[in-house]
């Protein structure tokens, strides 16, 4: 594997998997507030995540509240779409 692949491995599923997953969150709730079409795209980016997560889950209780946390935040992102106000 490349580097740049090892990297993303253990930042996703390794020991920086919580930092991995506070950045994702942070980026996709954040990207959010700009427009209404950024928060469906990060609704369909934040199920695939979970989705990611529960593939990789295999006992570790930590990939499993990431997984649930990424299957909860389209309900909030899709609040805010829906709850904006057009520009």
């Amino acid at each position: 594997m490349s580097e740049a692949s090892e990297i993303f491995t253990e930042l996703l599923f390794g020991s920086g998997a919580w930092i991995g997953a506070i950045l994702l969150l942070a980026i996709l709730v954040l990207t959010a507030y700009k427009n209404r079409i950024l928060c469906i795209f990060n609704s369909v980016i934040s199920v695939m995540l979970s989705f990611m997560y529960f593939e990789n889950v295999s006992g570790n209780k930590d990939l499993m509240w990431m997984a649930v946390i990424f299957l909860v935040t389209p309900l909030f992102l899709l609040f805010r779409a829906i709850t904006m106000k057009d520009d």
